[in-house]
């Protein structure tokens, strides 16, 4: 998926590790309302990204982002920097190839062999 492809209503979507999203939902509103919408669904989806994963740090922070949001006023929006960061952990392939996240896959790997 590309950095400026649209998301269509309806369709599912293949993450970088290869889930499929459930179907981004139907905009029927203001805008305010189904930018809210989406916004929502990028959460969900992450959060269970991060659980397809088994990434506990990723999915405590987009579960208080969640709890944020849903209190927040019905007219914001969540700021760019976290769709943004949503999206590149959802579809980013060089995420997955990254150091960075093979070390942390290392880690949980070993963490997993100290706790049994």
């Amino acid at each position: 998926m590309s950095k400026h492809e649209k998301f269509y209503e309806g369709t599912v979507y293949q993450t970088s590790t290869g889930r499929s999203t459930s179907p981004v939902p139907c905009f029927n509103g203001t805008i305010a309302n189904n930018t809210r919408v989406f916004h929502s669904w990028l959460i969900s989806e992450s959060i269970a990204e991060a659980e397809h994963r088994n990434d506990w740090f990723n999915k405590i922070w987009l579960k208080g982002v969640k709890t944020i949001f849903e209190k927040s006023r019905k007219d914001e929006a969540l700021p760019e920097f976290q769709t943004k960061s949503m999206y590149r952990y959802l579809f980013d392939k060089s995420y997955i190839e990254s150091q960075t996240y093979k070390l942390y896959l290392k880690r949980q790997a070993k963490r997993k062999g100290e706790t049994k």
